[in-house]
């Protein structure tokens, strides 16, 4: 039995199925989706059946359908509203969709890594992170985003090389940085722009990818 994880496939269903067939999974594996499953790309609904048949955590565009619905956000982004339409296009019902979205974990951790969305904040235990650190949100973006010296995420260049492997996505990395260090696996390779669909492997920490979508 193995676990598998992929990074943000944004709406790329196709890449999905065509990583799992190159992996070849058994039905005993676990399936993980790092989050970003939907908007951009040209099927979001498909993303999200095959998720729910498998699992995710909860990654930033998810969260944004989930606190648009509560009302923290004003409005949608047009990515979240071409989701949306996606949805409403094939009769599919949109706030059964966001249902799902809202009860994925913020985070799972198993004895070989720590699966985040974009990153967080080493020396915190996990049940006491900042779940917009977490997801990648604005109110900490310096944490989450990229040092422009060294194209590395900033909350990395505080993480010990002796700690856990983590196994992150949420921005896109070049397909040539992978992995960024031993204990550092980013998985965005930018499905949606013409860049791969990414997967590791745990626990032997294999990488697969495939072709990215290209509009």
């Amino acid at each position: 039995m193995q676990t598998i994880v992929f990074g943000d496939a944004h709406g790329c269903f196709e890449q999905i199925l065509e990583l799992m067939q190159k992996i070849g999974p058994s039905q005993n594996d676990r399936i993980i989706s790092l989050g970003d499953f939907v908007d951009r790309g040209p099927d979001s609904p498909g993303c999200l059946e095959f998720v729910k048949k498998h699992e995710s955590i909860m990654g930033n565009h998810e969260y944004k359908h989930v606190r648009f619905r509560h009302r923290i956000l004003k409005e949608l982004s047009p990515s979240q509203i071409g989701t949306r339409e996606q949805f409403l296009n094939r009769g599919l019902d949109y706030e059964t969709a966001v249902d799902f979205m809202e009860t994925l974990p913020f985070y799972l951790e198993f004895p070989e890594a720590v699966l985040v969305h974009a990153g967080l904040e080493y020396g915190i235990p996990m049940e006491e992170q900042n779940r917009i650190v977490l997801v990648g949100g604005a109110s900490k973006r310096r944490i989450c985003g990229i040092d422009p010296k060294t194209g590395v995420p900033f909350w990395c260049l505080h993480y010990p090389q002796s700690a856990k492997p983590v196994i992150y996505g949420h921005l896109k990395n070049k397909v040539e940085s992978i992995p960024h260090r031993e204990n550092l696996f980013p998985l965005d390779t930018g499905c949606c722009a013409g860049g791969k669909l990414t997967a590791v492997t745990l626990p032997d920490f294999r990488l697969y990818q495939v072709p990215g979508w290209k509009k």
